[in-house]
């Protein structure tokens, strides 16, 4: 029992340094960002803002978090899964069958864990359909630069800078600008909130590095996983009244000073890359097969990730305090879930990948200890 105490967790997101509020604010933020508590609601706000009718079918991936569904049902719009194929994206023909046969309104597609999908079959289709797409980079802020383009190829694109930076929010819209002076009257906010409303994040913040640091109890075990979830759960259900009044909000003081700061981002992307080729040049791929190959510039992964069948490695790493993960885990949604034979690699993909973090506070030592529980 003692030999198990006071070993480091290692985090599955990265942690705030003392330095980062110190980080000069030299760069020029894009004048077309749209900022949100969270990337949910900066999907539901830019679908209501293009005028898509209560009622109306909109095809999503049945591989994505049931908080999505949920947001757009209690929107009132109806919901149409399409399985995606083994390379993370829509069978183009399927897609047309469906969008006929629904008569769909939208198409949201996403581009999964930082990876480059090549979607552009998808925008292809849509722009002769007429349909409006939504492309879901919630997981891709650092990949490529979707971020700052002058213009976008969806009608809209949504970020969730949260899942990439130690923030507390980071939901980001862009919006096609055909659509902006027609259906959405850059309700823009260029200020950022003052620090005082991080202070509840930054004490949970501290209060997680410092337990990961004394290691006095494991962050990932089964208890502390169920109360977070149930935790989550709770704090994230939205209700219909506060659906309907979402609206642009001020980033806060820390997303804006990262935001500001562009050599904080090229550190932060040259970290994660580095991390990620190391853990797949020591890997045996006959032995633990990665999703995807190496990086390019273009790629910027939020994790690495292997297929693990059962999630043997999985439950491992997490019995050693690494902040290993699955996704969407628990939160696929229930049809999808009960409905295996029409969905069969959204529920493969969910139950046989494992996230291994290589965030920018990931340290070389890390990834040995990673690798030698692999290897084990």
């Amino acid at each position: 029992m003692i030999k198990n105490l006071f070993i480091q967790n290692i985090l599955s997101r990265p942690s705030i340094s003392i330095k980062d509020f110190f980080l000069k604010r030299n760069n020029i933020l894009n004048k077309d960002l749209i900022f949100f508590k969270n990337g949910r609601d900066a999907i539901i706000y830019g679908i209501k803002k293009l005028k898509i009718k209560d009622g109306s079918n909109i095809l999503i991936p049945s591989y994505i978090c049931q908080s999505i569904p949920n947001a757009l049902e209690l929107n009132g719009y109806k919901i149409v899964y399409q399985d995606i194929n083994d390379k993370l994206s829509f069978d183009i023909n399927a897609l047309k069958n469906n969008i006929i046969k629904h008569q769909i309104k939208a198409v949201l597609f996403v581009n999964y864990f930082g990876f480059n999908v090549n979607n552009s079959e998808v925008l292809d289709l849509c722009r002769d359909l007429d349909i409006v797409t939504l492309e879901d980079n919630c997981h891709s802020y650092l990949s490529g630069d979707k971020f700052y383009l002058e213009e976008i190829e969806a009608d809209l694109s949504v970020f969730s800078l949260r899942k990439s930076l130690p923030v507390k929010d980071g939901g980001v819209l862009r919006v096609n600008s055909k659509h902006i002076k027609k259906n959405i009257n850059h309700e823009i906010i260029l200020s950022h909130k003052s620090l005082i409303n991080d202070l509840p994040f930054l004490l949970s913040k501290v209060a997680e590095y410092i337990i990961s640091k004394l290691g006095i109890f494991n962050l990932y075990s089964d208890s502390i996983t169920k109360i977070k979830y149930r935790a989550n759960k709770y704090f994230g259900n939205v209700n219909k009244e506060e659906s309907n009044q979402i609206k642009p909000t001020r980033p806060s003081f820390l997303l804006n000073t990262y935001l500001m700061n562009h050599s904080y981002e090229e550190e932060v992307k040259k970290k994660v890359i580095e991390n990620f080729d190391y853990l797949n040049e020591k890997i045996n791929p006959s032995f633990l097969k990665p999703l995807l190959g190496n990086c390019n510039e273009e790629t910027v992964p939020q994790y690495a990730i292997f297929f693990d069948s059962n999630a043997i490695l999985f439950k491992n790493l997490r019995r050693k305090r690494i902040g290993a993960s699955r996704w969407p885990a628990s939160e696929l949604p229930d049809f999808v879930r009960n409905n295996k034979e029409a969905f069969p690699n959204s529920n493969f993909f969910n139950e046989n990948l494992v996230m291994i973090p290589i965030h920018k506070d990931i340290t070389k030592k890390h990834l040995d200890s990673i690798l030698d529980i692999i290897k084990h």
